[in-house]
């Protein structure tokens, strides 16, 4: 001790603690300093990062703009910004036991039951609609369902324009990206089973340029990470069910990994798959009135005139461009949008060859088909009648060559499997190129080939020999769309149709009358002197008359029944018009309403004193949509003098034809008879435009009796709140109240699973009606296998508004692929 006392440097020992003293005193000076420095860093990172994923967002958007102007049936004339008719969407039912009190009813609601396969009808008669981009407000991952050709495609491209253009309607949900597929371009199953990102990249990386391939996957995985995904699938509807089964199976792993993702997809009614499982829900295509048929012609005409005609004028003189515009608008009053587009554009081009749909398809395929038109369009419907008969609507390269060759052909019936098909086949091996150069062929990823449209789909499997002698093996096919059209188009050109007689005779009963209802359908475009088209007239007529058939699938009868155009169905209506049963007369008046008999006039002003309330209602729509002026004074002298829920009914009525019911609201706005100004402010809050919104707060703010200003405040404020009709994600059963308060009063608890399925059941038999609407709510969505038998038991015993939710609840399942046996299996029916 002493020794190293001795030892001791006191001179080092305090230049070394004064040396420590300093160094810290360093070091706490600068550690604010160093943690600012690296906080800094770390925002510029940050900064930077946000400014390259913005950079990589506005990349992606831009392309995928170019790739939505591109995606409708004349993209090479015209793009999409050029033609577009807004679409909309029937808004859906409003939920049970999801607002108390119920919000407002429209007067639709009164008269049309929700129909998603048929909007014809809610179309027609301007029942509630939605815009797409307000349907996503409801934060559920939605099903775009339509007939095809109803305009699904180009609403998604719509969809993604809105947003990559930051419209002011998607201002809630801005911070979502579009990325725009078609479902023949997914890689399934994933190259990486872990990686559903994998299905969707090769896809992505046909159009999306701007992003170089090695960065791509980091910034679609980063979008799908951070939630930023509006994933927008079309095409689901031209696959068959095992290939929707396929695609279900992607959607749900890529739901499980990137859980806040949002997406919609576009699909068939016929055929749903297990999306609804997976909180999919269905919305339906608005069907184009007057207004929107006279919108999309007079575009093209314009546009036609200003860009195309200049050129054709100096080969020689055009047809009057008005001419046309009337005749096309007098002439298609139930063409869908894609088979007015056909005809709007053989009209122009002045390649017509008829008024019929068939007639405006087979137009385009003649001016399209390049090469060796002939011998193409023979292996081309032989290229689609092998698609339809194998169910096979996507195609490697190398089989799509073998089909259009006639080698490698699948037995049809009663055939042995050769392989070959001698003396029938069409040897167009080397069409393919030509086939692509015109469209009509589409080249995928992976070296796939689709059909253009599922319309020319069908429409030349039906010209193909193998479909024509094929009809009972594909009546015989799942419900898929290669079925609904090549159905269609071989009944039209077959007198007799022999396969018809299994399709509308099946050996089981079907409580939803599918197969009926579709051959229903082509009655719409069946040309004259078909033997088969009065046997269907026949039994959708009786389908209508049935009292005991619910409300909605003799209003699906009615529909198809004036969407016919034949002229003995106004004559029956007519009839029917003052039968002794109520419904019965709604679904009549409607019917004459749809087909603006202005022969019913006086019939149908004397229903406007019905004891009936519904039939009140169907009456004042039926007559504004006649518009004869005996009938619009009619309606006038009810908003005037009636009592006011008909007062009301008439002023939401009178918005379904703008140039004159706006300006008789507006004077009604005006009048000295509250009860009148009353009824107008439900009629105002039905327009939805800034005028009319400003009277409302006018009545809102200024009206001396307080019944209109509340009324005015009511729907002001409803315009204001989020719309009860968006579709929303259906809880879990564990997570309903008033299935736990149902379960409650029997001393039990909602179990997850199996368990909550029973006590669902059991809330059919012993439930209130309400309740009971909760459940079947529920399983439009959810049901399965099991749940058909007490389905069935409510359907066939049940009260008369419970049957009508029991019915709509089989269609959904139907839909979903579940199995509906004959009742009699269960002791029912």
């Amino acid at each position: 001790m002493g020794a190293w006392l001795n030892n001791f440097d006191g001179l080092s020992f305090w230049l070394g603690f004064l040396v420590a003293c300093l160094v810290w005193f360093l070091i706490g000076r600068l550690l604010p300093g160093v943690a600012r420095l690296r906080e800094k860093m770390r925002y510029q990172a940050s900064a930077t990062q946000h400014q390259r994923s913005s950079q990589d967002e506005l990349r992606l958007g831009n392309d995928t703009l170019r790739l939505s102007q591109a995606w409708h049936l004349a993209a090479t004339l015209f793009s999409l910004d050029e033609i577009l008719v807004p679409p909309r969407l029937v808004a859906p039912a409003m939920p049970p036991l999801i607002y108390e009190p119920m919000p407002s009813e429209d007067v639709t609601d009164w008269v049309i039951p929700y129909m998603p396969d048929w909007p014809e009808l809610a179309s027609f008669y301007g029942a509630p609609w939605l815009d797409l981009v307000e349907a996503l407000q409801g934060d559920a991952n939605l099903i775009l369902i339509g007939q095809p050709g109803s305009g699904k495609t180009v609403a998604l491209a719509y969809l993604a324009r809105q947003f990559i253009r930051k419209s002011p309607e998607v201002q809630p949900l801005d911070d979502l990206s579009p990325v725009l597929v078609h479902v023949a371009d997914l890689v399934l199953p994933p190259p990486s089973p872990a990686e559903p990102l994998s299905a969707l990249l090769p896809a992505l990386s046909s159009y999306i340029t701007s992003i170089s391939p090695k960065r791509l996957p980091e910034v679609i995985s980063s979008l799908f990470d951070r939630g930023r995904a509006l994933l927008l699938v079309d095409g689901l509807d031209e696959l068959s069910p095992d290939d929707i089964t396929q695609v279900t199976q992607f959607l749900e792993s890529l739901l499980q990994k990137f859980r806040r993702v949002r997406v919609v997809v576009a699909a068939a009614p016929e055929h749903l798959g297990g999306l609804p499982g997976l909180g999919f829900i269905p919305v339906c295509i608005a069907s184009w009135g007057a207004a929107q048929r006279a919108m999309f012609i007079a575009r093209w005409g314009d546009l036609w005139g200003r860009f195309i005609a200049q050129q054709a004028r100096l080969k020689g003189p055009t047809a009057d461009s008005l001419l046309l515009l009337g005749w096309l608008l007098n002439n298609t009053q139930n063409f869908t949008p894609l088979e007015l587009t056909l005809k709007t554009w053989a009209a122009f081009a002045g390649d017509s060859l008829g008024s019929s749909p068939q007639a405006a398809i087979e137009a385009h395929l003649r001016r399209t088909l390049v090469g060796q038109p002939s011998k193409n369009r023979q292996a081309l419907e032989q290229l689609a009648g092998q698609m339809v008969l194998n169910m096979r609507p996507v195609l490697g390269q190398k089989q799509a060559e073998n089909w259009l060759g006639g080698s490698d052909f699948a037995p049809t019936q009663n055939e042995p499997n050769t392989g070959e098909k001698s003396g029938r086949a069409v040897r167009g091996r080397g069409a393919l190129p030509d086939l692509l150069e015109s469209g009509l062929l589409v080249k995928r990823t992976n070296d796939r080939i689709t059909i253009a449209h599922p319309i020319f789909t069908g429409f030349l499997a039906a010209g193909s020999g193998e479909a024509k002698n094929s009809g009972q093996q594909v009546v015989r096919q799942p419900a898929w769309t290669g079925r609904v059209t090549t159905l269609n188009y071989l009944a039209m050109a077959d007198a007799q149709a022999p396969w018809l007689e299994e399709m509308l005779e099946p050996q089981d009963f079907d409580p939803l009358e599918r197969d009926l209802l579709l051959a229903a359908r082509w009655l719409r475009n069946a040309p004259d002197g078909l033997a088969w088209t009065s046997g269907v007239l026949r039994q959708i007529a009786e389908c209508m008359q049935k009292d005991s058939l619910p409300l909605s699938l003799r209003a699906r009868a009615l529909t198809a029944m004036v969407l016919s155009s034949n002229p003995g169905v106004a004559t029956m209506l007519r009839q029917l018009v003052t039968s002794s049963e109520p419904n019965m007369r709604l679904l009549a008046t409607l019917g004459l309403g749809m087909q603006r008999d202005a022969k019913a006039i006086q019939e149908l002003i004397q229903l406007l004193n019905d004891r009936t309330p519904s039939v009140n209602r169907a009456a004042i729509l039926a007559l504004t949509a006649i518009g004869d002026k005996a009938g619009l004074e009619a309606v006038a002298s009810l908003l005037l003098t009636g009592e006011d829920g008909l007062r009301r009914s008439a002023a939401e009525a009178l918005t379904n034809i703008p140039e004159e019911g706006y300006p008789t609201l507006e004077e009604g706005s005006a009048l000295d008879n509250a009860r009148v100004r009353r009824a107008v402010v439900y009629g105002l809050a039905r327009v939805r435009q800034p005028w009319a919104i400003s009277i409302l707060e006018k009545l809102h703010t200024q009206d001396d009796w307080w019944e209109v200003k509340d009324a005015a405040s009511q729907m002001l404020q409803a315009l204001q709140v989020e719309n009860p009709r968006l579709p929303r994600p259906i809880p879990a059963l564990t997570e309903t109240g008033w299935l736990t308060a149902f379960a409650a009063d029997r001393g039990m608890g909602v179990a997850p699973g199996k368990p909550a399925y029973q006590l669902l059941y059991r809330v059919l038999s012993e439930g209130t009606k309400i309740q009971c609407q909760g459940a079947l709510y529920f399983l439009t969505a959810q049901g399965n296998k099991d749940t058909v038998k007490p389905l069935y038991q409510l359907y066939f015993s049940g009260s008369r508004d419970l049957r009508e939710m029991a019915f709509t609840t089989l269609w959904f399942l139907g839909a979903m692929g579940v199995n509906l046996p004959d009742p009699m299996q269960f002791s029912l029916r």
